[in-house]
């Protein structure tokens, strides 16, 4: 409990090692997540941030989001 406000403030950084090709330490970099932070409320609106735009092999425009609400 101790470490989520640095954490969160971004005084302090875990680090994580494994591979997830293998499922080597994912399930630990799971646990320090759920661990070493803290749930955000992002309400009922929704919400999305596009962090990339590309084409598929018709031409057709894809976005990519990552939704943040909703």
């Amino acid at each position: 409990d101790d470490l989520i406000a640095p954490v969160a403030a971004r005084h302090m950084y875990p680090c994580f090692f494994g591979s997830a090709l293998r499922v080597d330490g994912v399930e630990a970099l799971l646990n320090g997540l759920e661990k070493f932070t803290s749930a955000v409320e992002n309400g009922s609106e929704f919400g999305a941030k596009v962090f990339k735009i590309t084409r598929d092999a018709q031409g057709t425009r894809l976005t990519h989001m990552k939704i943040i609400g909703g």
